[in-house]
């Protein structure tokens, strides 16, 4: 395959930065299974090179939608936080993160090329399962000696681990069910060592999120199969391990350490928001001041609180829970329609009965088409196959590849 295959580019003004940020965004999707510092260092070269592009004259686009204004009242809220924060300098300093936010510009400039868009789940499973291996090996050299050892393979600990691997088995699962013939059983074939290794981690929220994921993909997607949601609860219930199924079953207790720990925390929150409604304590790290505020039940720290609603009431007061709240209400909407874009069309059918000396079927940019092999015998006795003329174009209505014979075997087409 040549190079113009996997970074396509475009033709005109700032076309080359296109394609390093297009070779950005496959680069991200490889990494953000197993390094964080190469994800991040992959997203701001492909946001570097689409700022480039659009300076050399390249205009963005990506539709415009109430995602970008919802974007701009995110950061905005973030921004009056910290200046008006006891600690304004770190509070401005950790804002950074919001540039996270570009990886949807990045995505929708860079994959808009149907090739790239291809490419980048593959890769990110390819990432995944690496990262999955090395966990397995791991835990096969410390579980022995340490049987309650979770899985946590080359990040830093299990709860960042659980959700790569719980987002990296959704885009398995999802490509499974848009996808058809070996491509399906290639992708349902790795969502098995993924699901596996998210087990292992024992990340309570992130056994919850994968099955809300795989529930809405199931509906969006295929709602005929929902008999598979019964029968997968009863195939985990049954055959799962009791120490798994316990962990699971301690979501609902109260006075399970992480849970009593939480509830603690969340208690502190509630206290915090009271003295800081409107605009937050700023965006810093919220160790120092959560020690000031925990109650004596406390079962462990954190510089953050477990929760994302509850983290930016804290950080930004009700203006920022409301904006964060805006920016879901507008990115949930596209999701579903995005899923049901994915999914590819069936692709038509030669429906010629030709031997596989005259006629062969060509998967390309365009549905199949068929071609018939002219055979010519030359001087030297060899044969050569010449491609036909392009015929006239044929419209049927109702079923639009299905020709008859007669068709067939005068050279019409319909490939439009």
């Amino acid at each position: 395959m040549r190079w113009a295959e996997w970074i396509p580019g475009e033709d005109g003004p700032g076309g080359g930065a296109l394609r390093v940020a297009q070779l950005a965004l496959l680069a991200l999707a490889l990494c953000l299974p197993f390094s964080i510092a190469l994800t991040e260092g992959a997203l701001i070269l492909g946001l570097v090179a689409l700022g480039a592009s659009r300076l050399r004259g390249r205009r963005f686009r990506s539709p415009r939608t109430w995602l970008w204004p919802a974007s701009l009242a995110l950061l905005a809220t973030w921004l009056l936080s910290s200046a008006l924060s006891a600690e304004p300098a770190d509070s401005f300093f950790h804002v950074r993160k919001l540039y996270a936010m570009g990886l949807i510009l990045l995505a929708g400039e860079a994959a808009a090329d149907a090739r790239v868009r291809r490419r980048v789940v593959p890769l990110i499973l390819t990432g995944a399962l690496f990262s999955a291996l090395v966990g397995f090996l791991i835990y096969a050299l410390r579980v022995g000696s340490k049987p309650d050892y979770r899985l946590q393979s080359v990040l830093s600990n299990q709860m960042t681990t659980g959700g790569v691997f719980a987002a990296a088995w959704l885009w398995a699962v999802a490509g499974g069910i848009a996808n058809r013939g070996w491509a399906r059983v290639g992708l349902f074939a790795a969502s098995a060592p993924l699901a596996l290794a998210l087990a292992l981690t024992q990340t309570r929220s992130h056994w919850l999120g994968a099955a809300a994921g795989a529930i809405t993909l199931l509906l969006v997607l295929t709602p005929r199969a929902w008999w598979t949601l019964p029968l997968a609860t009863i195939v985990v219930v049954r055959f799962a391990p009791a120490r798994w199924l316990a962990r699971l079953a301690s979501i609902v207790d109260p006075n399970e350490p992480g849970n009593r720990g939480r509830l603690s925390m969340w208690r502190s929150a509630r206290d915090i928001v009271r003295e800081h409604p409107l605009f937050g304590v700023g965006c810093q790290d919220l160790l120092a001041l959560y020690r000031r505020y925990r109650y004596p039940d406390f079962t462990f720290e954190s510089g953050h609180f477990h929760n994302n609603f509850v983290q930016m009431a804290v950080m930004t007061g009700v203006t920022g829970l409301a904006a964060f709240g805006f920016w879901l209400a507008t990115a949930a909407p596209a999701r579903p329609r995005g899923l049901i874009a994915a999914s590819p069309p069936r692709a038509p059918r030669c429906s010629s009965r030709c031997s596989s000396a005259e006629c062969s079927t060509t998967r390309s940019a365009t549905p199949r088409w068929c071609i018939t092999r002219t055979w010519r015998s030359d001087s030297r006795s060899r044969s050569r196959v010449r491609r036909p003329e392009r015929p006239r174009r044929l419209t049927l209505p109702g079923r639009p590849f299905s020709l008859s014979r007669t068709a067939l075997r005068h050279g019409v087409s319909t490939n439009a």
